[in-house]
């Protein structure tokens, strides 16, 4: 009854703080105005978020505007926005898992280990969550305090706290209350655990080894549904980033063209890619042009072409492998934990796959922040980081994950395939008429 109960409010504190952590990232009332000293024009209220700032008037009318640059943003806001990001999937995350733990888990023999890894696994993705909510922003106020008390800032330029900071303390506060409870609990079940399977002393050899083949019997379904949620989670990663990485290949948004200072010519925007430029006016009209000759390109350009072609091919070839090796993954009497060579070759071949996509998205990025401080540089030709560098960077993560994941669950077959040889080798054969013992009783 108390497991259920601190399960349940777990659950409830870690969703009001999921909510919170989506709404205060898209809320724009993290800066504030300050009506202080000569700055008292009341009826205009200025609010500075994450991705756009707004004008409300009178309280009636509101106007927003979403930022034009990204890399012009302030460092504070700029890591804020990343964090904001994480925070909010690692907490959407720790949501589903502290579901699933609590629908595949009971307080039942055959639950034990299966609690054992879901429910800690929810309460630490909480934590995280928690913190990286937390990092933002306390950031962003302690800078509005600073600037607030420095007298040498303008006093038009001075901001209050927002509502969103306060609502982000807050929801960082259920996230790491929700985390506690989850890990508390799974602490608890683990000491009632102990206690309730702890063997008596009067107990028989037999009794003793019936008790160990219903606890093998248990753990190797367990084994069996990790191995198989692994597999299909591996899967899926794999080929969202092998579409992802097919997406930023032929994408054009690869550089942008920057809208700061003298280059306010908003309704025309430049994008550059890998294989062609493009000229979108309004949002509306788009002009694309291939480029018109491959040698009069510049030298990375030629090789990240290379090597975003070679990382398609091969996270298609992974995809396939990965297919194949789930499709024959199989067990046998001879190697119970038996497991294809192809989910290794999938597994080595999604690691070098994110490794050549993240090459090239890695270094186009550097480039254009170091184009873009430079001053020696012309405003029009400064860009900003285009949507198909964000792909590249999720694929590649999403690709390096699944190769992490397929290699570690072979390694792990491998090993425990070799235990249960081993052990099986060691036990005597059966007597004719008689009963089958265990190694244990030649110890």
């Amino acid at each position: 009854m108390i497991g259920a109960a601190l399960q349940i409010a777990g659950l409830l504190v870690g969703g009001i703080g999921m909510i919170g952590t989506f709404a205060v990232t898209g809320m724009p009332q993290w800066r504030v105005s300050a009506f202080i000293e000569t700055n008292i024009i009341v009826f205009e209220t200025i609010w500075e978020g994450l991705w756009m700032h707004c004008i409300r008037q009178a309280n009636i009318r509101m106007q927003c505007k979403v930022y034009d640059s990204v890399l012009a943003l302030s460092p504070d806001l700029q890591a804020s926005r990343g964090l904001m990001c994480v925070g909010s999937v690692l907490s959407f995350l720790a949501f589903i898992v502290a579901i699933i733990g609590m629908k595949c888990t009971r307080c039942a023999q055959s639950s034990w280990q299966a609690k054992g890894y879901i429910i800690p696994m929810a309460g630490v993705l909480f934590i995280f969550s928690g913190a990286f909510v937390l990092i933002p922003v306390c950031w962003v106020a302690n800078t509005i305090i600073s600037d607030f008390y420095n007298p040498v800032v303008n006093i038009a330029q001075k901001r209050e706290l927002g509502e969103a900071l306060y609502l982000g303390w807050a929801a960082a506060f259920c996230l790491i209350a929700a985390g506690a409870i989850f890990c508390c609990f799974c602490r608890c079940c683990e000491k009632t655990r102990s206690y309730r399977y702890s063997t008596p002393t009067h107990y028989s050899t037999h009794s003793q080894d019936l008790h160990w083949k219903t606890e093998s019997s248990y753990s190797k379904s367990q084994r069996s549904m990790a191995c198989c949620v692994l597999q299909i989670t591996a899967l899926i990663f794999g080929g969202v980033g092998m579409v992802g990485t097919l997406a930023a290949t032929f994408m054009p948004q690869w550089r942008v063209s920057a809208h700061i200072d003298s280059n306010i010519v908003v309704f025309e925007t430049i994008w550059e890619g890998l294989w062609m430029a493009c000229v979108s006016h309004l949002g509306i009209r788009l002009q694309c042009k291939f480029y018109d000759s491959i040698l009069a390109l510049p030298s990375p350009l030629e090789a990240f072409r290379a090597l975003m072609c070679i990382a398609v091919i091969l996270s298609i070839i992974s995809f396939l492998l990965a297919i194949v090796g789930m499709k024959y993954t199989h067990r046998t009497k001879e190697d119970p934990q038996g497991i294809s060579i192809f989910i290794l070759a999938a597994g080595v071949a999604f690691l070098l796959t994110g490794t050549l996509v993240l090459i090239p998205v890695s270094w186009t990025g550097g480039s254009i922040i170091r184009d873009f401080y430079d001053p020696k540089v012309p405003i029009p030709l400064k860009r900003e980081l285009g949507a198909a560098l964000y792909v590249g960077w999720v694929s590649s993560t999403l690709l390096i994950a699944a190769g992490a994941m397929y290699c570690s669950f072979w390694c792990w077959a491998d090993a425990s395939s070799k235990s249960w040889l081993s052990r099986h080798r060691l036990r005597k054969p059966d007597f004719a008429g008689g009963p089958s013992l265990s190694v244990h009783a030649y110890v």
